[in-house]
């Protein structure tokens, strides 16, 4: 017995659902009457485009995700190798990339900061404006079409504590349009 034979067997068993037209192959099936060469060449046919498509489905899906794969590892080698304080954040405003700058100027090494809220690892007159940005930067990128593009941030902020100032640019970072996945963000200390 054929592969196609036993799958059109295996059918006969579901319970037809009622606003499906069914091939009059599988409904003869159901009903005990043998079905015609031509019918079953037709029914192997489109179980063939079926199963291609499905591969093909499949092969697609496997190359975005390589492709995504290999843009994140090229981003995180180019933010690494930045002299330049940058990070990126996630929407929950933990840190997913801390990079040589970023020690430097915070003393606080890669591992540890790594997993932490922002608010947790630097001043909050910086902290809390960066979280706004990821916050507006989704908000803006839920009324995108794909033409359109979310435009990075530029801000200066002063610490009116010690005179310290910090110009930061903040990149939103889409997973799939309406989507912001995080931020980098760089930083200019001043």
């Amino acid at each position: 017995m054929s592969t196609i034979q036993k799958t059109a067997q295996r059918t006969t068993v579901l319970e037809p659902e009622p606003q499906t037209n069914y091939p009059t192959a599988i409904v003869r099936q159901r009903e005990g009457n043998s079905i015609p060469a031509p019918e079953l060449d037709a029914l192997k046919q489109a179980l063939v485009q079926e199963q291609r498509a499905v591969v093909i489905q499949k092969a697609s899906a496997e190359k975005a995700r390589r492709s995504t794969s290999c843009l994140q590892a090229f981003a995180r080698t180019l933010l690494q190798s930045l002299n330049q304080p940058c990070f990126q954040i996630n929407r929950e405003g933990k840190v997913v990339l801390w990079n040589t700058g970023m020690i430097l100027w915070t003393d606080i090494g890669d591992q540890e900061a790594i997993g932490k809220e922002i608010t947790q690892l630097l001043p909050t007159f910086l902290s809390t404006p960066l979280l706004n940005t990821i916050r507006e930067a989704s908000t803006q990128a839920e009324a995108l079409t794909h033409a359109e593009e979310i435009t990075p941030t530029h801000e200066t902020l002063s610490n009116d504590d010690d005179f310290e100032s910090v110009a930061y640019t903040a990149i939103p970072l889409l997973k799939v349009p309406g989507c912001v996945e995080g931020c980098v963000i760089l930083l200019d200390i001043v």
